[in-house]
C-alpha cells in the first residue's frame, strides 16, 4: 500500500500531539520511515491508524475514543464509510481535533514524500 501524506502547514507537531491527549492513543515510533510504516500497517489492521511526523520523529496515532468518533463522524453514511481512515482523518482529526481547514495553504494532499525543506510542521500519513 502507498501512503497518502497530509501536510499541515500551520500546525506544529507539539500542538498536534497535545490536542490528541485523551482522544487517541499516541506512541512514539523509534524507527526509520520504513519501520514506522510497518508499525502503521500493523496498527491499521486493528482499526484507524495514522503516523504523525515533522519533528524528527514518528508518532503512531491510533485507537480513537469511540465517543469522539460518535460525536465527529456523520452517522448518516454507511458504517463502512464512517470507519474509513480518510473519513476519520477529515471529519475528526482535521475538522474537529486540529481545526485545520482542508484547503491550501493550510494543508495539501500528496502521494509522494514531501521534500525535507517542507517538513517543519506536522505531516499526517495513512495507508491507502
Amino acid at each position: 500500500m502507498r501512503a497518502i501524506h497530509r501536510l499541515l502547514h500551520s500546525l506544529p507537531v507539539a500542538d498536534a500531539l497535545a490536542a490528541l491527549d485523551g482522544l487517541f492513543r499516541v506512541r512514539r515510533v523509534d524507527a526509520p520511515r520504513a519501520g514506522a510504516m510497518d508499525v502503521l500497517g500493523e496498527a491499521a489492521s486493528a482499526g484507524n491508524a495514522f503516523l504523525l511526523a515533522g519533528d524528527g520523529a514518528f508518532h503512531l496515532v491510533d485507537r480513537p475514543d469511540p465517543d469522539l468518533l460518535a460525536r465527529t463522524v456523520p452517522s448518516d453514511p454507511p458504517a463502512a464509510w464512517r470507519t474509513l481512515d480518510a473519513t476519520v482523518l477529515h471529519a475528526t482529526l482535521l475538522d474537529r481535533v486540529w481545526r485545520v481547514p482542508d484547503s491550501p495553504p493550510t494543508s495539501r494532499t500528496s502521494t509522494t514524500r514531501p521534500p525535507r525543506s517542507r517538513r517543519r510542521n506536522a505531516t499526517a500519513e495513512r495507508r491507502s
